[in-house]
Order: structure tokens, then C-alpha cells, then sequence
């Protein structure tokens, strides 16, 4: 009688691995999306992509116009205006945007998710840069840097 016991024991668990084994691979996973979900994630990754790139181009135009104005500035203003950006977290951004950008290629589904977040990091950097404008003296800080932009420079 014990052996009887332990030997439908040991078919329990071969079974019970058995079937296991066979359901985890023949599942398929719940992350796994199909062929329209993954066309439309690529879609509006890139989309999203797309518009955190424009408003990155103003970003960038803005850190230009603050460094060529700070050159004829004194120490003092020099390293409040650098206080002020680094508060800003603009390394933060920047590392963010490569990342979100890699994700667009490698991930569309988590960049979906993660990109909306980065347009607030985006504008609070481009708070703070019209904020430092602002301290330069330079008027109607976000237009000029778009105006400077276009003409490269001249002004």
C-alpha cells in the first residue's frame, strides 16, 4: 500500500511538471502584441518621437543663444546662469531624449509609455531657459531663440 502511495506521488509531480514544461512553451506571452498593434505602437513612438525632436531643436537653439550672450558677461552672472540650468536637470533631459530615442527602435511599446513623461522634463528645461534669457536681458525669451534660429545667428 505505501508503495502505491508513492508511486502515484511521483506520477503527480512528473505529470504536474510535465505539464508545465509543455504550457510555458507553447504559451505565447501577454506582452506579445500582434502584427496591427505593433504597427500602430511604431507609429505613434515615432510620432511622439517626432514631436519631442522639434521642441529639442528649440532646446538646443536656446542653449546656443545662452552661451553666446554669456561671453560678454561677468563671472557672477556666468555661474548663476549655470546654477540655474543645472537645477533645470538639462543633463538629465538630454540623457532621457538618447534613451527614449534608442526606445523607439528597440522597444516601441515601453517608449510609448515612457516619452509622454519626457515632454514635462522638456518643458520645465524650456522654462528655465526663458527664465535665464530673461535674467540676460534678452527680450520675449523663447521667440527670440526661435527668430535667431531660423536666421542662424544674425541679428
Amino acid at each position: 500500500m505505501t508503495i502505491l502511495i508513492l508511486l502515484s506521488g511521483v506520477l503527480f509531480i512528473v505529470f504536474v511538471l510535465v505539464w508545465f514544461s509543455v504550457g510555458e512553451r507553447y504559451r505565447i506571452p501577454a506582452d506579445d502584441p500582434g502584427p496591427a498593434e505593433r504597427e500602430w505602437l511604431a507609429r505613434e513612438a515615432a510620432d511622439l518621437l517626432a514631436e519631442l525632436a522639434s521642441w529639442t531643436l528649440v532646446v538646443a537653439r536656446a542653449e546656443w543663444v545662452v552661451e553666446a550672450e554669456l561671453r560678454g558677461k561677468e563671472a557672477g552672472m556666468r555661474v548663476a546662469v549655470r546654477r540655474r540650468l543645472a537645477r533645470a536637470g538639462l543633463r538629465e533631459f538630454w540623457s532621457e531624449f538618447a534613451r527614449g530615442s534608442t526606445l523607439v527602435e528597440e522597444n516601441q511599446a515601453r517608449a510609448v509609455r515612457e516619452l509622454p513623461a519626457l515632454r514635462s522634463v522638456m518643458e520645465e528645461s524650456l522654462e528655465a531657459y526663458d527664465e535665464v534669457l530673461g535674467m540676460l536681458g534678452v527680450a520675449n525669451g523663447r521667440a527670440s531663440v526661435i527668430e535667431r534660429g531660423e536666421d542662424h545667428g544674425r541679428a
